[in-house]
């Protein structure tokens, strides 16, 4: 079970992981704005791989303020230094790597 269990503890730093990977693939990085809390975030985790979705409002290429829902999923070697590895990203249905069905 701790194998898949998500602590409550860990899910600020998932989501700073899952922020950052998620800025690399916008056009416009400065704009975007993530939700404040983690209540409206999804987190999923099998082993040290860890699954994180959410949504980000950013400027797209026309000026427009628009919403992209994303999924990301990396492995992490070192939480407390925020190491990991970037296996999938999703940004609303542009990806990147392979997803890797967890649970």
């Amino acid at each position: 079970m701790e194998e898949t269990l998500v602590k409550d503890e860990d899910k600020t730093s998932y989501y700073a992981i899952a922020q950052g990977i998620v800025l690399q693939y916008l056009k416009n990085p400065n704009s975007a704005s993530f939700p404040w809390g983690i209540d409206e975030i999804g987190f999923e985790k099998d082993g040290d791989i860890v699954a994180v979705q959410g949504y980000v409002d950013t400027t797209n290429s026309f000026g427009s303020q628009v919403r992209n829902q994303w999924t990301v999923e990396f492995r992490v070697s070192d939480l407390s230094s925020l190491s990991y590895e970037t296996l999938y990203v999703n940004i609303d249905g542009q990806s990147s790597g392979t997803f890797i069905e967890l649970g």
